[in-house]
């Protein structure tokens, strides 16, 4: 197999490849870092546009960038399948958090749910997508229904809350169909 050891950042699992038996500790490895960039530069953004530092955001990152660290520790262990736990675990718990604080199902925060689902789908085999894209959406129509009942503080950001339900449960429901086709096709020609 083709052999490619990683080296751009810390914490890069040994020989890992896109196509060799290490596939899932090298996708897990830069989907790790890639988060943490995105993540730390919208912060930043954010910072820069509002002239405000936010605590809240701060602390969730800070969690979230915690998590992905033992994540790819884990990973450079070997132990690529529970790293990939950790990692997808931590996205859906910490995006839920940063949806409560600023404002449940309305924030903007619910729509990194979906590239969860995305990389639950690449990590996690056949049926990854699929599962990640329905604890999603459970979570999100929990949300819903306590934002309903007044539970759940509401932010004007979406004036139509059901609209962006139905859009969420189709992209959540569509990513995890592709992933599921895709992950099956992909092992299917490699076992060839």
């Amino acid at each position: 197999m083709n052999k490619y050891n990683a080296k751009i950042f810390p914490f890069a699992p040994d020989n890992s490849s896109i196509i060799g038996e290490n596939r899932r500790a090298y996708l897990l490895y830069f989907l790790c870092w890639t988060w943490v960039v995105i993540i730390t530069l919208l912060l930043m953004t954010r910072v820069l546009l509002n002239h405000i530092f936010l605590v809240h955001d701060t602390v969730i990152i800070l969690c979230m960038d915690f998590a992905f660290g033992i994540a790819l520790l884990v990973n450079k262990k070997g132990h690529s399948v529970i790293a990939s736990y950790i990692f997808i675990g931590a996205c859906i718990l910490l995006t839920t958090g940063a949806a409560l604080v600023s404002g449940g199902v309305k924030t903007p925060a619910m729509m990194t749910y979906l590239p969860t689902i995305f990389a639950g789908g690449i990590l996690l085999g056949k049926r990854g997508g699929i599962v990640t894209a329905i604890v999603c959406v459970l979570i999100t129509f929990a949300m819903v229904m306590l934002q309903t009942y007044g539970l759940l503080p509401e932010t004007p950001l979406f004036k139509n809350p059901f609209s962006f339900w139905l859009g969420f449960v189709a992209s959540a429901a569509v990513i995890g169909v592709l992933q599921y086709i895709s992950n099956h096709q992909a092992s299917e020609a490699f076992e060839k």
